[in-house]
């Protein structure tokens, strides 16, 4: 076997799987519709356990895509979709 994406078929494969099945992770969005259930659970069923773990769960995805957008915007690291080379820090 060859060094690790030697294959460059199995590369843009694994770089679609990736693509479609562990990117969207990383929406804030994707995480609306749980914390959201699990709060209206809480609700419906006077758990407040359950509705203090969803509101601490928001506040924890939301300060940390605060921090992270902040940081890449401070630091001013390029976006795919700007142009120039990707993935490269701004001189």
């Amino acid at each position: 076997m060859g060094e690790p994406g030697s294959n460059p078929v199995a590369t843009r494969y694994h770089s679609r799987i990736a693509s479609r099945y562990v990117e969207p992770l990383g929406n804030a969005a994707c995480h609306a519709i749980p914390l959201g259930s699990f709060y209206l659970y809480g609700q419906l069923f006077h758990d407040s356990r359950a509705k203090r773990a969803a509101l601490r769960s928001a506040e924890s995805l939301l300060l940390s895509n605060l921090l992270t957008q902040g940081m890449k915007h401070a630091l001013n690291r390029e976006r795919p979709g700007d142009p120039g080379i990707g993935d490269q820090w701004r001189k």
